[in-house]
């Protein structure tokens, strides 16, 4: 019978498996994979001592160790690659997006500190009659401009502390409740804006910002025409 023939059913193999779990992954990765125990795949395809690919979970550190060890037993017939090497635009995506969020940094600690340097000076513009009430009274020019110095760190201070506790509340916020959402629903594994706290980057960034709040403040206070003594 020619339909019979014609018909692609007789040429696929098929059988029924008992589901014992289920993952969800990334979209393109559920509708299109399943996992079996490697026997039961071999055995299913017909071929006993086939694999087309080998995942290996290693330590993060041995990493570039291991891809040597496994390159060189293996030889040119394998190609072995990282979880970041098999998925390239991933990894690019990522590192565009660190590189996006330290140039925004950037431009908002500039910001920050025109800010602080335009504070200070209006005060100091504010304050004349006061300065020089302040050295009639006998205070030395660099005692007076230690006080605006002092003015400009505690401000600088407020800001790391008020700003540290705002940012690490947000972050908590989003990491327990997940309201910023990835977008694509069903797209990936998470549904929401991943967050990891890391008490090392909050204080890298308050001590950034002290130091060049306090360099800001220096060069602000120690400018002898705002203080006509």
């Amino acid at each position: 019978n020619e339909k019979n023939i014609l018909n692609a059913n007789n040429f696929i193999k098929t059988k029924s498996f008992y589901a014992t779990g289920v993952f969800s992954s990334q979209v393109e990765i559920d509708n299109s994979s399943i996992i079996l125990d490697i026997n039961t795949l071999r055995d299913f395809v017909g071929l006993s001592r086939y694999c087309s690919a080998l995942d290996i979970s290693i330590d993060k550190h041995d990493q570039k160790n291991i891809k040597h060890q496994l390159i060189v037993a293996l030889g040119d017939k394998f190609v072995v690659k990282n979880r970041i090497e098999q998925r390239p635009f991933v990894n690019k995506m990522i590192r565009t997006e660190k590189l996006v969020v330290y140039i925004i940094f950037i431009f908002i600690l500039l910001i920050s500190m025109f800010s602080l340097f335009g504070t200070l000076v209006v005060l100091l513009m504010e304050k004349q009659n006061d300065i020089q009430v302040l050295s009639s009274l006998g205070f030395s020019l660099q005692r007076i401009q230690n006080i605006f110095l002092y003015v400009g760190v505690i401000v600088t201070m407020t800001g790391v502390l008020l700003g540290s506790f705002v940012g690490f509340l947000l972050c908590f916020l989003q990491y327990k409740f997940g309201w910023i959402k990835l977008g694509s629903e069903g797209g990936f594994f998470i549904e929401s804006y991943p967050i990891k706290i890391n008490f090392t980057d909050i204080i890298l960034i308050q001590i950034i910002v002290f130091f060049l709040g306090f360099v800001t403040s220096y060069f602000v206070s120690r400018q002898k025409r705002f203080f006509p003594i």
